[in-house]
């Protein structure tokens, strides 16, 4: 559980709770329309989006990555839950940046990409906590309109991440990205 909602009050807690349920049986209701041919069209709504953002090994499924980039109501979506439950967050970088970028940081982390001295294919991406924070368990990266990368995190030593990537892997390349914005959740 993130800070923010062990503040609330109980009062705050079940108004959430019911807004999440009505959002849910929404999202039923959505799955079921019938279209215009008279088959049932299967859609992807927010209570699929909440399980992927809130479970750290949680994959993002060909059907929600089609949603999101089809459905700009679920795109915002995912950008506001992330946005607003994260426990750490590194904005997109300024429009004059040029080139791909090899430091991210935001308040309460650093991130740097490292080239791999044992495989020269390979490259470190190192999460170093500043301070005594809450633990993540995924690392977020968004760019684009709808575009969404998700990597679940190790266990830190001393509040350091270490994960391993192939250079040319999606995330590596996203997160290089100055127009891309990385949470912690």
């Amino acid at each position: 559980m993130t800070a923010y909602w062990d503040s609330m009050t109980n009062e705050e807690r079940d108004l959430a709770a019911a807004a999440f349920d009505a959002l849910s049986v929404l999202d039923e209701i959505r799955t079921r329309a019938p279209e215009a041919h008279g088959e049932r069209k299967q859609s992807v709504g927010f209570s699929a989006l909440y399980a992927y953002v809130s479970n750290p090994g949680e994959p993002l499924s060909p059907a929600l990555a089609a949603a999101l980039r089809e459905d700009a109501r679920l795109a915002a979506d995912l950008k506001r839950l992330l946005t607003n439950d994260a426990l750490y967050r590194a904005p997109s970088q300024a429009a004059a940046s040029s080139g791909d970028s090899e430091q991210r940081q935001g308040p309460g982390f650093t991130l740097e990409i490292r080239p791999s001295q044992a495989e020269e294919s390979q490259v470190y991406v190192i999460i170093r906590l500043t301070g005594p924070h809450e633990r993540p368990g995924a690392i977020f990266v968004t760019y684009g309109d709808s575009g969404c990368l998700k990597e679940p995190l190790p266990s830190a030593t001393e509040g350091t991440f270490q994960l391993l990537f192939d250079s040319d892997a999606a995330i590596v390349q996203a997160l290089r990205n100055p127009q891309s914005e990385v949470f912690l959740r």
